[in-house]
């Protein structure tokens, strides 16, 4: 019998979404069922199993049969259509729940003999990442004896370079991706492996969370974000890995920055803080710089202006006294510089607390630094140099610098090319700056462009 298809955005449900990466099909069964109007009995005759088993399974009060499992799992997947990049926690439940994994593969195991699952997850992994990690972890779970270093630099290699991505062109261009990957990389902790090597595997799981958690952010997919975050956070605890500490407090700066965009300074900088006690056994002095400028950040949106000043020459100190490692190598000259900016200029926001005079000198000030961070990002980083052309706009017009409107304008622009949601919110505050001085007939305009981008439909 041919299913009819499932409602577009079905599988983009976050609910959905997580628990087929946990591995768990009850919400998508009820869910799935529910939208193709079926009965709880034409659904089990469909999976091949009884109703009353069906029953137990959706309200979570059983699991399915250990021996029948993997081949019911596999009809759901057939049957519901279930994409490649969210099919990848079923199959692991179906193989541990059938007893685990079943003989090794041999040596010389082919690429036509994988599993085309395995290959479609892997398909939608973007072009950059080298054929050998692609090819390490397409080999699926069941056909890996143990997880050995390779694995484990596959994960690795294949997080960075979508991490890397991430801050190029922004997260919301790869969250599926980034999914994906983690999915395949969770389902390799199910696998033998040596202490030590299950230890770094878990730590680059973790990683592979986080970067899955920041580009879902990034794409204004908030639930999942959260969720991916405190799998992030339950994944690094207990880890014994000399960066484990690192991870953990790279992890809190990414939801204290969700939470600073979400506008709640005050639960950022408990993160910041909470983070703060991992600080005595962290192993780089880059992470410390890290978590320093986050918490000047929280300050800045608090309003507090000496707070901000003493973090950022905390910040600056750690810098100075050691090198970047891959999770903190975006903070570089141009990221340092906008970092800074924008820090000044949430306080050159504050009509209460600072005199006029003080907010002219932050709204100066982070004109100068936002300025040096658009000069210094290359062309191929066009995402951060729009978020950091719309705050050089608003500090410009603060400033009553007349090459605010052609800044913004140009920014405005690149934010609807970009397709961003994250970004597009920005331009909010932006039109917010224009707000009593629209009698220059220049600012009048950039506000008619302004709505004009606020009203406009992009891709997301």
């Amino acid at each position: 019998m041919h299913t009819p298809p499932l409602p577009e955005d079905f599988w983009t449900t976050p609910k959905i979404r997580v628990s087929l990466l946990r591995g768990n099909p009850a919400p998508t069964l009820r869910a799935a069922r529910k939208a193709l109007g079926w009965r709880q009995k034409h659904m089990a005759e469909q999976l091949g199993i009884g109703q009353g088993t069906l029953s137990h399974v959706e309200t979570g009060a059983r699991q399915l049969p250990a021996e029948s499992a993997q081949s019911v799992l596999d009809r759901m997947i057939r049957i519901l259509a279930i994409p490649a990049d969210l099919a990848e926690g079923l199959l692991r439940l179906g193989t541990v729940q059938s007893g685990g994994p079943a003989a090794p593969a041999e040596e010389d195991e082919s690429v036509d003999r994988r599993s085309m699952l395995h290959l479609g997850v892997m398909a939608v992994l973007p072009a950059g990442i080298p054929t050998e990690h692609e090819q390490r972890l397409a080999v699926p779970h069941h056909r890996v004896r143990t997880v050995g270093t390779d694995e484990v630099q596959a994960v690795e290699r294949i997080t960075a370079v979508l991490r890397h991505m991430a801050f190029r062109a922004g997260g919301g261009n790869m969250a599926h991706d980034a999914y994906a990957h983690y999915a395949l990389a969770r389902g390799r902790l199910a696998l033998p492996a040596s202490p030590k090597a299950h230890d770094r595997l878990r730590l680059a799981v973790a990683a592979a969370a986080h970067t899955a958690a920041w580009a879902a952010y990034d794409a204004a997919d908030y639930p999942t974000a959260r969720t991916l975050w405190a799998d992030a956070e339950e994944l690094v605890r207990g880890v014994h890995h000399p960066r484990g500490a690192d991870l953990a407090v790279t992890i809190a700066v990414g939801r204290a920055h969700e939470a600073l965009h979400q506008n709640d300074p005050g639960q950022a900088l408990v993160l910041v803080e909470t983070a703060a006690h991992e600080t005595r056994q962290v192993s780089t002095e880059a992470t410390l710089a890290h978590l320093a400028a986050h918490r000047a950040w929280c300050h800045a949106a608090l309003g507090n202006a000496d707070a901000v000043d003493r973090a950022w020459e905390q910040a600056l100190r750690h810098l100075d006294a050691g090198e970047p490692d891959e999770w903190t190598r975006h903070l570089d000259t141009a990221e340092i510089a906008g970092m800074t900016g924008h820090c000044h200029l949430l306080l050159s926001r504050q009509t209460s607390g600072l005199p006029r005079r003080d907010r002219l000198h932050h709204a100066n000030t982070a004109r100068l630094h936002l300025g040096r961070a658009v000069d210094a990002y290359p062309d191929a980083y066009g995402r951060a140099r729009t978020v950091n052309s719309l705050g050089l706009t608003e500090a410009q017009l603060h400033c009553g610098d007349p090459a605010a409107i052609e800044t913004g304008l140009t920014a405005t622009a690149a934010v609807l090319e970009l397709g961003a949601p994250r970004v597009r919110r920005r331009l909010h505050d932006l039109r917010a700056a224009t707000t009593g001085r629209t009698a220059v007939p220049h600012i009048a305009y950039l506000r008619l462009r302004l709505d004009t981008a606020l009203t406009t439909t992009v891709p997301q």
